[in-house]
C-alpha cells in the first residue's frame, strides 16, 4: 500500500548528518516543527538546500515513523542569502531557531508562528541592531504560547510593573527573590517589543547589552 503523500512549506533549522548521504533535518511548519530524513543522490555536486538553516523551503513528504518524516522532493523559495552577510544578523536568526528548537515539541498547528517567524527573518537585514528583532520574536512567542502576561500595571494591584513573577507582571511590593526586575525605561521597551504592531515601532527603540541578556534570563525562566 503507497504512503499518502502530503505539502508542505517550511524553513530549515538545523541539519544533523546522518551516515554518509543522509541526513536528519529539522524543518518549521505551519504545522509545526517536523524532522525529516533526507537522503542525497550519490551523483549529485549540487548544494542541498534542505541542509542549510534558514533556507526557506517548501515540498512533499510521506511518514517514515512515528516522529520521522522522508522528504520525497523540494524546492527552494528563498536563500535568505543577505543573512550571511552579517554575523549579528546570523546570531539573530540563530537565537530565533534555538527559540524554536527548545520550545516546540514536534507536530503541532503553528500557522501564526510560522508566519511571523517567517516575517521577522525575512526583515533580520532592515535593521541595524537585528537583536531587537530577535528579542521582539522571542516575547511575542511567550506572549502567543499564554506564559508571559505582559502589562504596564501590577497583576496584583494597579501599581507600576517593573518585574516579571513565574511570567506575571508584578510591581516591587509583590515581587520575590527570583522575580526579574527591569527599570520604568526597560519596562517600556519591553512592551513594546512585545505588542509592536509595525517594524517602524521597533527600529525606533534601544536594546542595551544588559537588557538583552534579562531578556535571554526571561526566556530560559519561563
Amino acid at each position: 500500500m503507497a504512503r499518502e503523500e502530503s505539502g508542505f512549506e517550511g524553513i530549515v533549522l538545523k541539519a544533523v548528518p546522518h551516515l554518509d548521504q543522509a541526513s536528519v533535518v529539522k524543518i518549521f511548519t505551519e504545522k509545526g516543527l517536523l524532522s525529516f530524513y533526507y537522503k542525497k543522490a550519490k551523483r549529485k555536486k549540487t548544494s542541498d538546500p534542505f541542509v542549510h538553516p534558514f533556507c526557506k523551503i517548501e515540498g512533499i513528504y510521506v511518514k517514515k515513523s512515528s516522529d520521522l518524516f522522508l522528504l520525497r522532493e523540494c524546492t527552494v523559495l528563498d536563500w535568505h542569502l543577505a543573512l550571511r552577510s552579517s554575523l549579528s544578523q546570523m546570531k539573530a536568526a540563530g537565537f530565533m531557531v534555538q527559540c524554536l528548537i527548545r520550545s516546540q515539541l514536534g507536530p503541532t498547528p503553528s500557522k501564526k508562528l510560522y508566519a511571523l517567524f517567517s516575517t521577522y527573518l525575512k526583515k533580520l537585514p532592515d535593521f541595524s541592531d537585528p537583536d531587537i528583532l530577535a528579542k521582539s520574536f522571542a516575547l511575542k512567542f511567550l506572549w502567543r504560547e499564554g506564559v508571559l502576561e505582559l502589562s504596564l500595571d501590577c497583576c496584583f494591584c494597579k501599581e507600576k510593573a517593573s518585574a516579571f513573577l513565574e511570567g506575571q507582571s508584578v510591581c516591587k511590593k509583590h515581587a520575590r527573590k527570583k522575580s526579574l526586575y527591569f527599570s520604568f525605561s526597560e519596562w517600556q521597551t519591553l512592551y513594546v517589543l512585545t505588542y509592536a504592531k509595525s517594524f517602524s515601532e521597533l527600529k525606533s527603540l534601544i536594546l542595551t547589552p544588559k537588557m538583552s541578556v534579562a531578556i535571554n534570563a526571561l526566556f530560559d525562566c519561563i
